[in-house]
């Protein structure tokens, strides 16, 4: 019995440290979107419910849940439902769109991901808002 207490605590104790280890990057990731949350909310940046584009919209990753959408003329942060890990995988899996030139919150996807909301920003905005993802990357 005690070879398998022994080997329990020693699996449990890796358990923890691998906890421990990841949760800086966790707190990382909050504390970045949390400051997103906010300079959405003191800039008081206008929600549209869809972007209509003629051509095609690029983009620049500020987290995981946050996203700058831009074409020739407007700028858009883009705020998905829930975390988007798959905004970093080689594969890109079929976005869920209603209109081919449209991109609508609450109903489309972007990289297969909800998209909760759409803010139009200007493009200094946008800048901010970039150098705020890559200030406290993790």
């Amino acid at each position: 019995m005690s070879r398998y207490t022994a080997a329990a605590a020693a699996t449990l104790g890796l358990v923890l440290m691998a906890g421990c280890v990841s949760a800086p990057k966790e707190e990382g990731v909050l504390k970045k979107n949390d400051a997103i949350d906010d300079y959405i909310k003191v800039a008081e940046l206008k929600e549209v419910d869809a972007i209509n584009s003629r051509g095609q919209l690029n983009s620049k990753i500020i987290s995981e849940k946050y996203l700058i959408i831009y074409d020739r003329r407007s700028w858009y942060i883009l705020e998905f439902k829930r975390r988007c890990r798959a905004l970093y995988d080689t594969e890109v899996p079929a976005d869920i769109r209603r209109e081919r030139n449209v991109l609508r919150s609450r109903f489309d996807t972007y990289r297969g991901c909800a998209i909760r909301s759409l803010y139009e920003v200007a493009e200094g905005q946008a800048d901010e808002l970039i150098m705020l993802g890559e200030s406290s990357r993790w």
